[in-house]
């Protein structure tokens, strides 16, 4: 497939095609889904082939990608009735009656694949239902070693984050669940406070024409029940770093709800 017309978003246009030539173009898609997928205009259009204009069958054909060129190569699609019915298993059919150190070679090709593709739009992730849904299980089921390269990716793009309600959800899942402390404050807080001015200029400039004091206070109400927890579940740990101290004062002092529970939990670990 030529480079050139992957990046055209005219060139891929499959919703004016005649069905009976829609099965050639899957055919040319087959070996380039990871690079489709990389660009802005292909990705759109391949992803509305797969949802509004495959059958399972072909679905799974088009997925095969992921699983390495070694299945892709030796897995031979005759298109039988039998054939169907393995490949519509997806992953646990390519896998079937394999070996053991081919299962390993397919797992591991997988896993490559959606890594390269995950590191490429990680950031453009964020800002979708979906995306933000799928970033907020891997901080939250990650390792430490995961949810630090995430964070790394997204920390030059915290400010845009901060003003998106998706890619918010992906901050408050990672001030709730990462446990590195240090590291949340070296990667998230600067980022989150230090462009305070223009985060508030640009809610300013979205809403409507209410007082300061009402658009404060409905900021307010909104991030404080997802504060409070966070001191509630993080409090021990973040009462070890002076600036972790002050954050958890200024919510203390100033966030609106319940806060007995959170009160206990710093009561238990100044005790400690």
């Amino acid at each position: 497939m030529d480079e050139d017309l992957e990046q055209d978003e005219y060139a891929m246009d499959t919703e004016d095609t005649p069905p009976t030539h829609r099965p050639s173009i899957l055919i040319e898609f087959q070996g380039h889904v990871l690079r489709l997928l990389l660009y802005r205009e292909t990705s759109s259009v391949f992803a509305d082939t797969f949802e509004l204009y495959t059958n399972a069958y072909e679905r799974t054909l088009l997925v095969r990608d992921f699983y390495g060129k070694e299945t892709a190569l030796f897995t031979v699609t005759s298109g039988t009735d039998d054939d169907k019915e393995r490949a519509c298993k997806g992953l646990a059919g390519v896998l079937e009656g394999a070996d053991p150190d081919r299962r390993k070679r397919v797992l591991a090709s997988m896993k490559e694949a959606l890594t390269f593709i995950y590191q490429d739009i990680l950031t453009e992730l964020v800002h979708t239902k979906d995306g933000s849904r799928v970033i907020r299980e891997f901080l939250a089921r990650g390792s430490a070693k995961d949810r630090k390269q995430i964070l790394k990716v997204l920390k030059p793009h915290v400010e845009c984050m901060c003003i998106d309600n998706n890619a918010q959800l992906v901050l408050f899942t990672a001030l709730d669940v990462i446990d590195d402390i240090k590291l949340v404050i070296k990667t998230l807080i600067p980022e989150m406070t230090s462009p305070a001015q223009t985060l508030t200029d640009n809610i300013r400039a979205k809403t409507s024409k209410k007082t300061s004091e009402v658009r404060e206070a409905e900021v307010r109400v909104r991030a404080s029940e997802a504060l409070i927890k966070w001191v509630k579940d993080k409090c021990a740990l973040l009462l070890q770093e002076t600036a972790a101290s002050l954050v958890v004062t200024e919510i203390m002092l100033f966030a609106e709800g319940d806060k007995t529970g959170a009160i206990k939990t710093l009561l238990r670990a100044a005790w400690v």
